[in-house]
């Protein structure tokens, strides 16, 4: 049993329209991990969930009009994933994958406040100590 925070933070990138893009996204949500073979924390195979809270925020501005749309919502997220884990000397290494389901409200250009789902699969490096 734990805590993670996951997210994706970047700079403003240029687009090939003459506009740049931003985009944010985090989670921090409660997490429980068992390892399946093992039973032994920090080796093996292993499955994960967490339930969490998060934001996404994107903004794409139009160079032209000389205006940001955007999209910032808040939100609810449950994670499951799939790994396997090698000790090391002092520390942990990991793979795993990951899928997310999330639902998330907010504002939205041309939409005003919304509501939407979410999701996302991934892959992850996981360092322990």
């Amino acid at each position: 049993m734990g805590s993670r925070i996951s997210g994706s933070f970047g700079a403003p990138v240029a687009g090939d329209f003459g506009d740049d893009y931003i985009f944010n996204y985090y989670n921090l949500a409660l997490a429980a991990k068992y390892y399946v073979l093992s039973r032994e924390f920090g080796r093996g195979l292993y499955v994960r969930g967490s339930a969490g809270f998060g934001q996404l925020t994107t903004k794409r501005f139009d160079e032209e009009a000389n205006f940001y749309r955007h999209q910032y919502a808040l939100g609810t997220s449950l994670m499951g994933g799939i790994g396997y884990t090698v000790p090391l000397k002092g520390f942990s290494l990991g793979l795993e994958t990951e899928f997310e389901s999330a639902s998330r409200s907010g504002t939205v250009d041309g939409l005003g406040d919304t509501t939407f789902r979410s999701g996302q699969v991934g892959v992850n490096v996981v360092v322990g100590f």
